[in-house]
């Protein structure tokens, strides 16, 4: 991938970009999600073309796109399934062990959090079924709540590692110089 298709990538960040680097079926569930953006802050020391720019995904290519115009500076180019698949064959083990650590512990949270029921009665509507947790204690929402966002925060700091971009540690960069 080029390097401005990283830099999308990095800009949309989250479990789905994660999840996608994991296995061709999360690129597949990511190319089919419909998700887009009309902006928001680039990650720090990206290119000025993203300053202002969004995404889309559809049809199974995932495009930048911009409010209001596309920057004069701003590159054109699409990113297709292949072109993720064939960046995270390349990846080392021990990257892949890591998104894979991070993807499983995102769904896990996801389970947990979905176990919470909030329904209010006293004999919840929900008992058949029975890994409901009715109603969560404050305790239980707080840890999970936590959990979250440790796992935002390991996202934020692993996929500028596996795209190779704004790292500093030495001979990161050669080894995804490789993939563009």
């Amino acid at each position: 991938m080029t390097e401005d298709q990283r830099w999308l990538l990095l800009h949309m960040g989250g479990w789905q970009i994660v999840s996608a680097f994991c296995s061709p079926e999360g690129t597949k569930s990511l190319m089919n999600c419909r998700w887009g953006s009309t902006g928001g802050n680039p990650p720090p020391e990206a290119p000025t073309w993203l300053e202002g720019c969004g995404w889309e995904t559809e049809a199974s290519t995932i495009s930048p796109r911009w409010l209001g115009g596309k920057p004069a500076d701003a590159p054109t180019f699409t990113i297709k399934p292949a072109a993720i698949n064939r960046f995270a064959a390349e990846l080392p083990d021990g990257i892949k062990a890591e998104l894979l650590a991070c993807r499983n512990a995102g769904t896990a949270n996801a389970v947990m959090r979905y176990r919470f029921c909030r329904c209010g009665s006293k004999k919840c509507g929900y008992g058949y079924l029975k890994d409901r947790i009715c109603p969560p204690t404050p305790e239980q929402e707080q840890a999970a709540d936590e959990e979250y966002w440790r796992i935002v925060e390991w996202q934020d700091r692993l996929l500028p590692v596996v795209l190779g971009l704004g790292v500093d540690a030495p001979g990161q960069l050669q080894l995804f110089e490789a993939n563009a």
